[in-house]
């Protein structure tokens, strides 16, 4: 292993394979020559440690989480918990138990119980072997049925690919610009919420629409406003309708939508407090979870789809509450704005240079026009499709002028501006939400204006240049 280097005996496992025969070789010489002292006591008392400690020990490797790289856990069980009942050492006990009875009744010799006892560790590995791969191999196979057609997981795209090809995760992201913000609204009747203000500070409100904020008043302010009508046109099947809401939305609080037309009034709940680390459906019996309230000041879009808007209507306003007094209990709300929906391939079609970082390379395998690193020079790329900010530093390593990235000056002269995207399924696993970021960067001088000379001059690679 000396010679080995380092990045093989993790990455690669280079021990693997040379532990892997030493143990099992190690485990048929200590079985034959147990077997063959079967009468000793203390062979018996070393079979029965031995197994116990089996048994821990497939208890240890069953307390950890079936947890894969970034997108690859999507729908994967047991990636947010020990798998259980198998994280219990009594678990294994029992499982020890029927397979030294199952041993003992396979050989019908006077001594087989004592047999049966000495290969019961071996029996007991085995089968905590068996049982992990069987959950790794199976966990990735029931993936793409947990998540469905529209979601992803890992599994379903190697499906995709074999029927024909595969964006991977792109597939599964839909871009959402804006196309206009709707015109009208004049006339809110306000309580408590003033117009243009009432929001966090350093926190910027969708471009073009009115907004409406409780926060002006300070955090124990409450108060109610209903916006003026806004003329809605029919959308197409790739629009949505989006209104920008800052603070919190439930918990107390209350954002609807009141659409209007010929067949009357109806109202639609928009509340994003199912995206809460807290929030779900049931709650245990062994101990009290508390709920906390939301505290988003950051803005983001809640969205509605052409089939969730009622048929018929022509006209849509906002309606609003704060009921909530604590420091975070504020909301503020935009004007609603019309949004296209694109899908993640189609939208990049024909943009280049894309920069995708390491992490995403393996997960969208057709965005492929990359920037190009030769010649001592970095082309700029003209977008960014970046992981989720849960990768840290690993996620920005590109862009840090302090290790040397090679993209450094996307940083240090251009300027990144975040591209709305979502991920489909999103709402079914709010812990998949934040499937990564598409930034588009422009920069204020031209690039890619340089007369490249290339000579030729060996280096010994000994002088490490």
């Amino acid at each position: 292993m000396t010679l080995t280097p380092s990045k093989w005996t993790h990455y690669f496992g280079a021990l693997a394979g040379v532990g892997a025969a030493t143990l099992a070789a190690g485990a048929v010489v200590i079985g034959i020559t147990a077997a063959a002292a079967s009468r000793d006591r203390v062979v018996l008392v070393a079979a029965l440690v031995t197994t116990a400690l089996a048994g821990g020990t497939a208890a240890l490797v069953f307390s950890g989480k079936n947890n894969w790289f970034l997108h690859s856990q999507y729908g994967v069980p047991w990636g947010e918990g020990p798998v259980r009942p198998l994280n219990n050492p009594l678990c294994w006990l029992l499982i020890a138990g029927l397979l030294m009875a199952g041993s003992a009744l396979v050989r019908r010799r006077d001594d087989r119980m004592r047999q049966a006892l000495i290969r019961t560790p071996a029996l007991v590995c085995v089968t905590a072997m068996g049982v992990a791969v069987t959950i790794v191999l199976g966990s990735f196979a029931v993936a793409p049925i947990r998540q469905g057609h529209d979601a992803y997981s890992i599994g379903g795209q190697g499906l995709d690919a074999v029927r024909g090809g595969s964006c991977g995760i792109a597939d599964k992201i839909v871009v959402t610009p804006d196309l206009a913000p709707l015109r009208g609204g004049d006339g809110a009747e306000m309580a408590g919420f003033t117009e243009g203000t009432g929001f966090a500070p350093g926190f910027t409100p969708p471009e073009g629409a009115p907004v409406w904020g409780s926060l002006t008043g300070g955090q124990i302010n409450t108060g109610t406003v209903t916006t003026g009508w806004f003329p809605l046109p029919a959308l197409a099947e790739d629009q949505e309708l989006a209104v920008g809401v800052a603070g919190r939305s439930g918990d107390g609080n209350r954002v609807a939508l009141e659409f209007s037309g010929p067949g009357g009034t109806r109202e639609v709940i928009l509340d994003d407090t199912w995206r809460d680390a807290d929030e779900r459906e049931t709650y245990p019996t062994d101990h009290v979870i508390e709920d906390e309230p939301q505290d988003h000041p950051g803005w983001r879009d809640l969205h509605l789809s052409p089939a969730q808007i009622p048929p018929g209507a022509d006209r849509v306003r906002i309606t609003a509450l704060d009921g909530t007094t604590d420091p975070a209990g504020w909301v503020a709300v935009s004007g609603p704005r019309i949004r296209q929906v694109i899908p993640l391939p189609e939208y990049m079609r024909g943009k280049a240079p894309t920069y995708v970082d390491w992490s995403m390379t393996w997960n969208a395998p057709c965005l492929r026009d990359l920037p190009k690193v030769q010649d001592g020079l970095v082309e700029p790329p003209a977008y960014l499709v970046t992981p989720p900010n849960s990768m840290g530093f690993g996620g920005t390593a590109a862009f840090e002028r302090g290790i040397g990235g090679a993209f450094a000056g996307v940083r240090d002269v251009g300027v990144q501006k975040e591209i709305p995207t979502r991920l489909n399924g999103e709402e079914k696993t709010p812990d998949y939400s934040e499937w990564g970021h598409l930034f588009e960067v422009e920069y204020p001088y031209p690039g890619n204006r340089f007369d490249v000379q290339r000579v030729d001059e060996p280096r010994w690679g000994w002088r490490g240049e």
